[in-house]
This record gives structure tokens, sequence and C-alpha cells, in this order.
């Protein structure tokens, strides 16, 4: 009780048209895979953001008469200067030139 070949491609060619997918008898690479896929492009867009929102940076430039002040800026700030008070600051740079430095 086999069914002929010719009954199950048409099967599979009909099943194909119902559910939307793409019918391909002969197995030949089309590429269908990717072309089907979501395109990345928006989202990737939407992570970085409206580059036409003003950011504190440029509201700083714009208006150098007003006082902004950033939070997040004086945080970083305070913490620095914390660190320098407890020693572990940037090092001091080097006043001399690295003549002092012994050769190996």
């Amino acid at each position: 009780m086999s069914v002929s070949r010719g009954k199950l491609q048409k099967v599979a060619e009909l099943s194909a048209k119902i559910f939307d997918q793409v019918y391909n008898p002969t197995n030949v690479r089309t590429g269908n895979k990717i072309l089907s896929k979501r395109l990345k492009g928006p989202s990737i867009k939407q992570y970085y953001g409206n580059p036409d929102v003003l950011k504190f940076k440029h509201m700083k430039t714009l208006y150098p008469d007003m006082k902004f002040t950033d939070p997040d800026e004086e945080y970083r700030l305070s913490m620095v200067e914390l660190r320098k008070r407890r020693g572990k600051g940037t090092p001091a740079k080097a006043k001399a030139p690295s003549d002092k430095k012994k050769k190996k």
C-alpha cells in the first residue's frame, strides 16, 4: 500500500502552499532561510538611539552662559577625589626626561 511518488509531491506542494512555505522538490539552495528572517537593521538602529536627541554635552556648548550640572559627572569627580585621598589616584607624570631611568 505504498503511495506513488507523484502524489506525495503534489501533497508536499499543496502543504507548502497552505502553510506559506517554499516548495523546493529538487533541494536547490535558494537562500530562503536567510531571506525569510527578520531584518536586523531597525533593531540595530534602535539600539544606538535617536541621533537627533540633544545630549547634556550639546546643551552645555549651545548655552555656555547657563550653569548646567551633570549629576553623573559630579558623581564621577567625587569618586576620583575620594580615590586620590586614599592614594588610589592616577600616578604623577615624570617631570624629567627618561635619562634618569637606569639602562639595562
